[in-house]
């Protein structure tokens, strides 16, 4: 007796707990309507469709116009939208089974064809759209669609150009193919003054409100479908070797078939080779000779000054050196005072910026206050980018590159290294770009206001003060480097 009051109280408990949980267990399982669109003959598929589900927007079809809805059983009102046509509210009732309906939309007619450039050839990669209906194109620029009759309006949208024309949609069947006259295959050729393509170089290409980049071949040719006009082509050209580039802007009309001549010797304002003595560097235990300019002793060092004044610019350029040996520090646009001499400007402890996680440090300018060692009045100026590669040993007290410490870059003995350096005067300071063997390796502002880089563990300013290129040789009695070519070009 005991045993089934207690059944039957746990009965009752757990009838509670389920009324008081909402849980239904006999609740019925969700069913489906399923169901497709189609044109008034409800034979011919039409999509994409919209589907509202007592004017909720539910799901919208594929090109097949099928569609499937779960739902609770109840009643519901279905309708679809194609554009801004809707077919008649269809009323289903759903209970144990799934429900499949039909929607007809009535007064569409159809429209096929194919999207054309101004020769008659195919056109693909647009965006088409036919009255309120976005085109689906096939590989070959062909489409199927259906239409509201009436007056309709085209628009194809290419990379900023926009095309458009009206047509006036009969009710029925239509082939209507759409012709895009001023799109055309054009072709681009870059080269240098000698006719020698530039090859693998990315154009930006801009022609009123169309824009695109291309890539040209190893003939130095790019093509791409693009309107007839005045355009603005841009494009970087590297110099060989050194991972920096120089920007061009070229403005003139696009048209079949262009070519454009861009150069980088136009851009040079002074080189030298060593083969003599030019007089352009100021020499502090260096000399130039048989085309080389090396130390005379290694047991000092040796630096050779050009003037900005020789050069012909002072900002917004680009230094390259080339040299051989066992290693080589350079610096370039150090301050250098009237009265220069080698061993007040480069004596004195140098501010290092050390790379995190590494131990190993290097640096792109310093400044010497007052209270410096070896002080002298104008060491409070600014000096400017100051990258000393220390591929001479890297025991020295200077902040330096140390080989493999640093992204893995590291100088090849015996083979040429080529050192570049950029800077830009920019809104907010002069910006640094550093190369070495064609990697960029760091990039850095030139502002009294500090800023955070990655490879430094705490925000650093850097301010210059300009005065030309130093090209420096450090004490290493065991090492022999000497330098063969260098180029500052315009940037």
């Amino acid at each position: 007796m005991k045993g089934k009051k207690h059944w039957r109280l746990a009965v009752l408990l757990l009838t509670i707990a389920v009324l008081v949980s909402g849980c239904n267990l006999f609740a019925k399982p969700n069913r489906y309507i399923e169901g497709e669109v189609t044109m008034g003959d409800g034979k011919s598929p039409l999509g994409p469709a919209k589907i509202y589900v007592d004017d909720e927007l539910k799901v919208e079809t594929g090109a097949d116009g099928k569609f499937k809805i779960s739902v609770k059983p109840g009643s519901y009102k279905v309708k679809a939208a194609y554009g801004e046509r809707t077919s008649a509210v269809e009323t289903v009732n759903v209970d144990r089974e799934d429900v499949k309906v039909v929607l007809k939309i009535e007064g569409l007619g159809h429209v096929s064809g194919k999207v054309k450039l101004g020769d008659g050839s195919d056109f693909v990669g647009a965006t088409v759209t036919f009255g309120n209906i976005q085109l689906q194109l096939d590989d070959k620029g062909a489409y199927s669609t259906f239409v509201e009759p009436g007056q309709q309006q085209i628009k194809v949208e290419y990379k900023g150009f926009v095309y458009t024309e009206t047509y006036n949609m009969p009710s029925g069947n239509a082939t209507k193919d759409i012709t895009v006259a001023d799109l055309l295959t054009r072709t681009i050729t870059l080269k240098d003054k000698s006719d020698a393509p530039h090859k693998g170089v990315t154009i930006n290409v801009k022609v009123g409100t169309f824009a695109d980049s291309v890539i040209t071949n190893d003939e130095g040719k790019a093509s791409l479908i693009a309107p007839k006009g005045d355009a603005q082509f841009s494009f970087d050209l590297p110099i060989p070797g050194s991972g920096a580039a120089l920007g061009f802007t070229e403005e003139t009309e696009l048209d079949t078939a262009t070519t454009l001549v861009a150069d980088i010797e136009d851009r040079k304002v002074f080189f030298d080779d060593f083969s003599s003595d030019t007089g352009s560097f100021v020499l502090s235990n260096t000399a130039i000779a048989d085309g080389k300019l090396t130390s005379v002793d290694r047991g000092a060092r040796g630096t050779a000054w050009l003037k900005s004044t020789e050069m012909g610019i002072a900002n917004d350029y680009l230094v390259v050196v080339k040299g051989y040996g066992d290693g080589m520090a350079y610096r370039v646009n150090a301050y250098v005072p009237d009265d220069w001499d080698q061993n007040i400007v480069f004596a004195g402890y140098q501010s290092a910026i050390y790379v995190k996680g590494t131990g190993s440090a290097f640096q792109i300018s310093s400044f010497h206050g007052s209270g410096a060692p070896m002080a002298q009045p104008w060491w409070g100026q600014m000096r400017d980018l100051d990258f000393n590669n220390g591929l001479i040993g890297g025991d020295e007290g200077h902040p330096i590159i140390e080989p493999g410490s640093l992204m893995g870059i590291g100088y090849i003995a015996d083979e040429e290294n080529v050192f570049a350096a950029a800077i830009r005067d920019l809104d907010d300071g002069n910006h640094y770009s550093v190369y070495f063997n064609g990697q960029h390796i760091v990039e850095a502002i030139d502002t009294d206001e500090a800023h955070e880089y990655p490879w430094a563990e705490e925000p650093v300013a850097y301010q210059h003060t300009g005065g030309g290129i130093v090209l420096v040789f450090e004490v290493n009695a065991d090492k022999v480097f000497y330098i063969t070519e260098i180029a500052v070009y315009e940037l």
